[in-house]
């Protein structure tokens, strides 16, 4: 099982244990990064939703699994929304805490950063498969 960051580090630094209902928003699209979440029990869905109701979905990530932790390195607002699909159990460090650790422990840096990575390289092959599908898609129509 995948554990990005030990949780005794994590309770140390002052995570709190923060507990989700199915359904519930952990945070939204335009919103602005404040914490380090990681998730010790349920299921979150990482997603987009357009106005005509459909969505985009860019991830399920489950226990152990962090979420939304590149924008801990930047000013940017949210491009999605994070939500419990399940009761969920999330331990949540302030922004600023994990930083501050990070500055005296920077090979947790290169295992974040490689965690986003390896998420990174599986969307990337998941994208691979949605072009083929979309320009056969296309091809019907001309």
């Amino acid at each position: 099982m995948i554990i990005v960051i030990d949780e005794q580090i994590l309770i140390s630094l002052g995570a709190e244990l923060k507990h989700y209902a199915p359904g519930n928003i952990i945070f939204s699209n335009n919103s602005f990064c404040k914490y380090y979440f990681q998730i010790k029990k349920g299921t979150v869905k990482l997603c987009n939703t357009g106005e005509d109701g459909k969505e985009l979905v860019h991830g399920f990530p489950f226990e152990g699994h962090c979420f939304g932790e590149s924008y801990l390195f930047t000013d940017l607002a949210y491009a999605m929304d994070a939500v419990s699909l399940e009761h969920a159990e999330i331990l949540i460090l302030e922004k600023n805490s994990l930083l501050q650790y990070l500055v005296i422990n920077p090979t947790l840096i290169l295992k974040i950063n490689q965690y986003t990575a390896e998420r990174l390289h599986f969307r990337y092959l998941i994208s691979s498969f949605l072009i083929v599908r979309l320009q056969t898609n296309l091809d019907i129509f001309q």
